[in-house]
């Protein structure tokens, strides 16, 4: 996974008794929990639109990039989902079928009253499941219609519980590929899922503190300078940690050679 690598001086106060120490070529990767590490959807501009909701005691909805809430998610699905021969599946899928109190007719007259059926389509849904989640049952269920919506519209998204390690400590997360990311990114189409998945985990990291960093031990037990930090996940191998870690040491070792 992606690492927000730091300056070694800036993590002095950070360093602590390590959570594992990994032998190689005689020295010592000393691995440590980054205690500061950035949130990668405030601190980056590479990661891709992210809606998320926090089910703790007090609950709360927090949306990072272009999407907001439903009314953003509604307004990139492209007009000619609302065109005349396709716009009848989508009263009868998300409207008549889940609120059977509207007929065809009154839902002409919120047409009528909005002035575009796109328009009138999104004020029912924002009145019935709200602009932004204000609660963990209204969450799921919201989570779930926007991940809908946007697989209607044939925008690769990814919708998922995170969990952390302490009980109520869950967040449902929705990672977005919108038109406008995948052009500022470059991400191919075949990439677009997998680029969603690592948007997930890379936040799940970051929420449940899975980043880290390392100090250096050289074969005579002395602190090496270098150091690194800002890794995110758990898997040593997948964040870059260890191969940072080897190649400092590599360097290390070729410098006393010399």
């Amino acid at each position: 996974m992606r690492a927000g690598k730091l300056d070694s001086t800036t993590q002095e106060t950070k360093i602590m008794k390590p959570l594992d120490t990994i032998e190689y070529k005689n020295c010592k990767i000393l691995i440590h929990q980054d205690e500061t590490p950035e949130n990668p959807f405030e601190s980056w501009d590479c990661e891709p639109p992210l809606l998320t909701y926090y089910g703790g005691r007090h609950g709360y909805f927090k949306a990072y990039g272009e999407i907001e809430d439903l009314r953003d998610i509604i307004a990139i699905i492209p007009d000619s989902c609302f065109e005349r021969g396709e716009r009848m599946k989508l009263f009868k899928e998300y409207i008549s079928d889940r609120f059977t109190r509207f007929t065809l007719r009154e839902f002409a007259g919120d047409i009528q009253s909005n002035g575009s059926f796109k328009d009138a389509f999104c004020s029912i849904l924002v009145e019935y499941f709200n602009d932004t989640p204000s609660n963990w049952r209204n969450a799921t269920e919201w989570m779930e219609l926007a991940e809908s919506l946007l697989s209607l519209a044939g925008i690769t998204c990814y919708q998922g519980q995170s969990n952390g390690y302490s009980q109520g400590d869950s967040t449902l997360v929705l990672a977005i590929a919108t038109p406008n990311w995948l052009k500022t990114s470059g991400v191919a189409k075949r990439n677009e899922s997998s680029a969603m998945k690592c948007a997930f985990d890379l936040y799940s990291a970051w929420a449940w503190g899975d980043v880290y960093g390392y100090t250096l031990e050289d074969e005579n037990g002395d602190e090496l300078i270098d150091s690194c930090w800002g890794f995110y996940g758990s898997d040593h191998q997948e964040s870059g940690l260890l191969e940072g870690a080897q190649n400092a040491i590599d360097c290390h070792l070729e410098t006393q050679a010399k």
